[in-house]
C-alpha cells in the first residue's frame, strides 16, 4: 500500500481512494500542472510474482483495461492520461492516470444525498448518458461487462440530480469482440450478469441487460435478483421472472415496466436491437404521462361558443369561411362537404382555449310549382286529354305533338289543312267544345286495350315453371345428401382401420423411442464427467478492503459430480461448505457462513473461482461485511 507524499514519477499520493480486485486507487497531485488525478495501481505483489497463473491473468486484465479505455474518446466515458510501469521504494508498479472525480460514483452519490430512489423522469438522463456512453463503446467492439451504479462517477458537484452528469469507468474486465484470447472464466457483478455472460458467452445486449438492472434498483431500491449465493443467483438469472418494478415501488409508470421487461429478457434476441434504441424506448415510455398532463391544462379552458351560417349549396359543397371572435381574431373555418345543421367544429388553439363553431344551414327560397292542369274528360273513346300520351301513327308522338296535317301543333294551334289558323279559333266541330271535350269523328282513338286473355296464359305457364324449377332443385339437393352421407360412413370406416393399424405401429414406435432415450441420457450422462476438484488444498486469502491483509485457508473438498461439500477452514478456524458448486468448464463456487460473537449477525462468505492447469484453485471472494479479493489454494 502507498503511503502519502510518495512520490511515482510527476504523480504524489495524497490519500487513498478506495481498493479492488486488482489493486488500489489513490488520489494524487500531478506536480508538473498542479492538478488533482485518480492513480489506479496493480497490487504490488502481481508485479512481484509474475509467472504466477493468478498474477499473469491480473496483468492481462489491467493491460486490457488501459487498452480499453485507450480507444474510447467519448464525453460519457472517463478518458486515460497516462498509462505506465514505474518503481516505488524499489517495488514495481503498474498504473494508470484519470481525471479525479470529487463526487465520486453514482452510488457514493446517492448515499451523500439520502437519496434510495430516483423518480422514472429523475433517472431518464441517467439511462440516456449510459447507453450513449456504452452505444458508443460497442461500436468500437468493446463489451463493457461489469455495468453497475458504482462504475458511474459523477463528473462536477451537483445538488439537482436532473443535472448530473455521469462518465463510464472501470473496464477491467471489458471484453474485446474483434479478438479471441479472453478467458472464458466468468467475471462481472453477479447480481447483474445476464444468463449468456454467465455462460461465458457474452453479447452486446449483455450490457443492456445490466443496464436495465441498474435502472431497476435505482427506481425500486433493489435488484430484480436477489440470492446469498453464486448458486441462487445463476439459478434466477437463467430461470426466474422479475417483478415488474411497479409492484415494487407503485409510482412508476407501467409503460416503464414493458421496457425494463424487455431489456431484461433472458434470450439477448428478446431485447432491443442497440443501447439507443433502449434510452429511446425508456424516453418513449414517460411521454403519455407528459401529454396526459398537457391535456388536463387544456381542459382548464372553457370553450369559446360561435355560430356560423351557409347556405345549402355551400354545406353540400363544402367550403372556406373566415368569423371574427368577440377579442377581434379571425379564424379560418373549413367546412366539410355534407355538413348538416347544428353540427359542431372544433378548433384548437395553442395555449388558448379551443372555439366551438356551430353551423346553421339556411333554407333558400325555391320557385313556386307550376300550377296544376285541369283534367281533361273524353267525350267519346275517340278523344284524349291533356296528359295522355298517344301511340305514335295518327295520334301524338311522345312529346304529344300531332303529326302534320292530323293534330295541333306545339302551340296548340291546327295547321290550315285540318284546324283553324290563328287566333286559335276552331272550326265548327273541328276543336273542343266549351267543356274540353273533342267532337264526334274528329280525335284520333286510344290505343287498343291489351289481350286480358293473353296475359293471364303466359301468367299460369310462368307459375308452372316456377314449380317445376323448385321440385328439380329439392330433389338434386336430396341426392346430394343421399351421397354425402353415404362417403362420409365410408370415410369413417377406413379412419377406424387406419387408426387400429396406427395404434399398433405406435406402442411399437413408443417402445423403440424409450429404449433410443435411455441409450442418448446413458451417453450424456457418460458425456458429462465433471472435473475433479475433491482433495485437500492449502493457500491463502487476501483482504484488499483491509489493506491487503492476508488469511490462511485450508480446504477439503468432497465431490458428487457438479456437488461439492466439505470444510474450509479460514486461519484455522474450520466451517461447513454451502452451496458448492463445480461446472463442466471448471468453475467452482461455495460459500461459508462464520458465526456473529458479542451480538454481532453472521457473516457470509462466498466463493468464485476456476481449476488451474497445474490442478490448483483460485478466484475471488466478497463478504456481507464488503470484504473482497483474490485467493488462492494448491492441492497437497
Amino acid at each position: 500500500m502507498l503511503q502519502p507524499g510518495q512520490q511515482i514519477e510527476d504523480y504524489s499520493i495524497v490519500n487513498l481512494i478506495t481498493s479492488g480486485g486488482m489493486g488500489e486507487i489513490y488520489l494524487a497531485d500531478e506536480t508538473s500542472i498542479g492538478r488533482q488525478v485518480a492513480m489506479k495501481v496493480i497490487r504490488p505483489e502481481v508485479i512481484r510474482y509474475p509467472n504466477s497463473e493468478d498474477a499473469r491473468r491480473m496483468l492481462q486484465l489491467f493491460r486490457r483495461e488501459a487498452s480499453a479505455i485507450a480507444r474510447l474518446n467519448h464525453p460519457d466515458i472517463l478518458p486515460l492520461f497516462r498509462f505506465g510501469e514505474a518503481t516505488a521504494d524499489g517495488i514495481p508498479l503498474m498504473f494508470m492516470v484519470m481525471p479525479y472525480c470529487e463526487e465520486r460514483s453514482l452510488t457514493d452519490w446517492m448515499y451523500k444525498h439520502n437519496r434510495t430512489t430516483l423518480t422514472a423522469q429523475e433517472a431518464e438522463p441517467v439511462v440516456r448518458q449510459a447507453a450513449e456512453a456504452l452505444q458508443y463503446a460497442h461500436e468500437q467492439g468493446i463489451i463493457h461487462l461489469d455495468v453497475k451504479p458504482s462504475n458511474f462517477l459523477v463528473r462536477y458537484p451537483t445538488d439537482d440530480v436532473r443535472r448530473l452528469n455521469v462518465q463510464l469507468a472501470d473496464f477491467g474486465v471489458a471484453k474485446f469482440t474483434a479478438t479471441s484470447g479472453m478467458s472464458q472464466t466468468v467475471r462481472g457483478s453477479l447480481e447483474a450478469m445476464p444468463p449468456e455472460q454467465w455462460e461465458g458467452a457474452p453479447v452486446y445486449a449483455s450490457d443492456q441487460y445490466a443496464l436495465a438492472v441498474m435502472i431497476y434498483k435505482l427506481l425500486t431500491g433493489r435488484n430484480p435478483y436477489v440470492g446469498t449465493g453464486f448458486e441462487q443467483l445463476w439459478h434466477q438469472h437463467r430461470t426466474a421472472q422479475a417483478q415488474p418494478p411497479s409492484t415494487v415501488n407503485a409510482a412508476i409508470p407501467r409503460s416503464v415496466d414493458d421496457v425494463l421487461m424487455r431489456a431484461l429478457a433472458k434470450n439477448p434476441q428478446d431485447r432491443f436491437p442497440s443501447m439507443l434504441a433502449f434510452a429511446d424506448a425508456y424516453h418513449q415510455a414517460l411521454q403519455p404521462k407528459m401529454e396526459s398532463n398537457m391535456q388536463s391544462d387544456r381542459s382548464n379552458f372553457t370553450p369559446v361558443q360561435q355560430t356560423l351560417t351557409v347556405s345549402e349549396n355551400e354545406a353540400r359543397m363544402g367550403t372556406s369561411r373566415e368569423i371574427m371572435l368577440p377579442s377581434g381574431e379571425r379564424l379560418s373555418i373549413f367546412i366539410p362537404p355534407g355538413t348538416f345543421s347544428g353540427k359542431v367544429i372544433p378548433v384548437e388553439r395553442q395555449g388558448m382555449p379551443p372555439v366551438l363553431v356551430t353551423v346553421n344551414v339556411s333554407q333558400s327560397m325555391a320557385p313556386p310549382p307550376p300550377p296544376l292542369l285541369e283534367k281533361t274528360q273524353l267525350a267519346q273513346p275517340q278523344g284524349s286529354n291533356p296528359q295522355v300520351q298517344w301511340n305514335p301513327g295518327p295520334g301524338s308522338n311522345p312529346q304529344v305533338q300531332w303529326n302534320q296535317g292530323q293534330g295541333s301543333n306545339p302551340q296548340a294551334q291546327w295547321n290550315q289543312v285540318q284546324g283553324a289558323s290563328a287566333p286559335t279559333q276552331w272550326g265548327p266541330g273541328q276543336g273542343p267544345n266549351a267543356q274540353g271535350q273533342w267532337g264526334q269523328g274528329q280525335g284520333t282513338p286510344p290505343p287498343a286495350k291489351p289481350n286480358r286473355t293473353r296475359i293471364f296464359v303466359l301468367a299460369g305457364v310462368a307459375i308452372l315453371i316456377i314449380i317445376a324449377a323448385v321440385i328439380g332443385i329439392f330433389a338434386f339437393t336430396t341426392v346430394q345428401h343421399n351421397q354425402q352421407v353415404a362417403a362420409t360412413a365410408t370415410a369413417q370406416n377406413q379412419t377406424q382401420v387406419a387408426q387400429n393399424n396406427l395404434n399398433g405401429t405406435a406402442t411399437q414406435t413408443a417402445a423403440n423411442a424409450a429404449a433410443t432415450q435411455a441409450a442418448v441420457n446413458a451417453t450424456a450422462t457418460a458425456a458429462n464427467t465433471f472435473p475433479a476438484v475433491a482433495g485437500t488444498y492449502a493457500g491463502t486469502i487476501t483482504n484488499t478492503a483491509n489493506a491487503g491483509k492476508q488469511f490462511a485457508m485450508a480446504l477439503n473438498l468432497q465431490q458428487n459430480q457438479q456437488t461439492l461439500t466439505g470444510t474450509c477452514s479460514i486461519d484455522t478456524a474450520p466451517f461447513t461448505i454451502q452451496n458448492g458448486l463445480v461446472t463442466l468448464t471448471g468453475h467452482v463456487s461455495f460459500s461459508v457462513t462464520i458465526p456473529g460473537s458479542g451480538g454481532s449477525s453472521a457473516t457470509q462468505v462466498n466463493f468464485v473461482g476456476s481449476q488451474q492447469s497445474d490442478g490448483s484453485l483460485s478466484g475471488t471472494w466478497t463478504s456481507s461485511t464488503g470484504g473482497q479479493g483474490p485467493w488462492t489454494a494448491t492441492k497437497s
